[in-house]
């Protein structure tokens, strides 16, 4: 055990340390983090934050208080009174205000509100004076009654057909599975392609074969797997710091967000898929590293992997419409695409757990069968120094007994 320990510091400790490897480490989450940011700025520019103004003859405005932080907030807009229509288009054209709304003196009777402006404002404010006409109409009512009326009804779809139930505040728990899956799908490709150019390395400058003579195949592909896996989590984690830190400030800000609700439950069924995917397709990767001669033409055959694993994605629109469907259930089966296709299942519709039990069990026997398969082909890799393994010499491997 000591040995398969060294194995994995080694192998984790040469891949993160590289410059390539930290280059596209920090790239990622330096990218979201630019991109999320000229999208705020951008927004803020655009923004027009002046006050807004309006003219309320009725008298109705007044019965609701005005709110103690309005015009704070980084989107919250400030509204002014003005005693006649006059003072309003004064104070427009000094460019004091951005607009005004203009009320009858005989509302809520007519129900005709006019607004005037030179460049038209953003539907937040108008949004705003709809709410603040709706609680003057409200003001005899309970606060709760007030808010229930505001907030409207709490939809819940619900699809018989799939048994799915989805409320207005369930679309975090749609994103969460389809994240998750272009994570894997991004963490399995760099990863475990380092992996295969490793053993190509490894194989090419004959380390393997020194290493062999003191670890048995099935260590060093062990070791070299599950240092993978750490690395993969290594980026997943650093990579994920910067939506769950925009998470975060969202919530303050952007009250929608403020009724996110992490399922726990749905994030460790998410792992149990995804771990043992990760192994699978790492096992691959290094079996082709063992039967190809240079690293060039190891990417060439891995790019095959490639077509089964984005799958899923292709078929895309056959999981969200027939999420039961015989091509769906087949997917999901199937060790290289199941865990995508659970993924994106989840997010559009509930999965029975024998279906996810099913998957899981597939995917974790298809692992550890990578694992065996990997070391059975590196173990006659080493014995074939500068040739190229087919199909049937693999085979071959496989039926070794010794």
């Amino acid at each position: 055990m000591s040995k398969l320990w060294k194995i994995i510091a080694y192998e984790y400790r040469r891949h993160v340390l590289r410059r390539r490897f930290l280059f596209a480490l920090l790239s990622v989450p330096l990218w979201i983090a630019v991109t999320v940011g000229v999208s705020v700025l951008a927004v803020l520019l655009t923004t027009n934050d002046d006050p807004v103004g309006y003219v309320d003859p009725s008298g109705i405005l007044a019965r609701v208080p005005e709110p103690e932080n309005s015009g704070e907030g980084p989107f919250e807009v400030e509204f002014s009174e003005y005693g006649d229509e006059a003072a309003a288009r004064a104070a427009l054209d000094a460019e004091q205000i951005q607009a005004y709304f203009l009320l009858p003196a005989s509302y809520p009777q007519s129900r005709d509100v006019e607004l005037v402006y030179k460049e038209e404002p953003d539907n937040s404010v108008t949004n705003d004076m709809r709410d603040r006409l709706r609680r003057a109409l409200l003001a005899d009512q309970p606060p709760e009654i007030v808010e229930r009326v505001l907030d409207g009804p709490d939809l819940k779809i619900v699809a018989t057909q799939e048994d799915r139930e989805m409320q207005n505040n369930d679309w975090f728990k749609v994103a969460a599975p389809i994240i998750a899956a272009i994570l894997l799908v991004v963490s399995v490709f760099t990863s475990s392609g380092y992996l295969m150019q490793a053993v190509v390395e490894e194989k090419e400058n004959r380390t393997m074969e020194i290493l062999a003579t003191s670890v048995s195949p099935g260590q060093i592909m062990s070791g070299k797997v599950i240092a993978l896996i750490g690395v993969g989590l290594t980026q997943v984690l650093v990579w994920s710091l910067v939506p769950i830190i925009g998470l975060i400030f969202a919530r303050a800000y952007l009250p929608f967000m403020q009724d996110v609700v992490f399922d726990f439950r749905q994030l460790g069924l998410m792992l149990v898929l995804v771990l043992p995917t990760f192994v699978l397709i790492s096992a691959l990767m290094a079996t082709v590293g063992a039967t190809v001669t240079e690293a060039s033409e190891g990417q060439q055959v891995s790019g095959l992997l490639s077509m089964p694993i984005m799958l899923p994605f292709m078929m895309m629109g056959v999981l969200i419409n027939s999420p039961g469907s015989p091509v769906a259930l087949f997917l999901s089966f199937f060790p290289l695409t199941a865990a995508l296709t659970v993924l994106l299942r989840m997010a559009f519709s509930t999965v029975p757990t024998w279906q996810i039990g099913i998957s899981a069990g597939i995917l974790l026997v298809s692992a550890i069968g990578g694992l065996w398969m990997a070391g059975r082909v590196f173990r006659l890799g080493m014995l074939r120094y500068g040739q190229r393994m087919g199909w049937k010499d693999v085979f071959q491997a496989m039926r070794r007994t010794s």
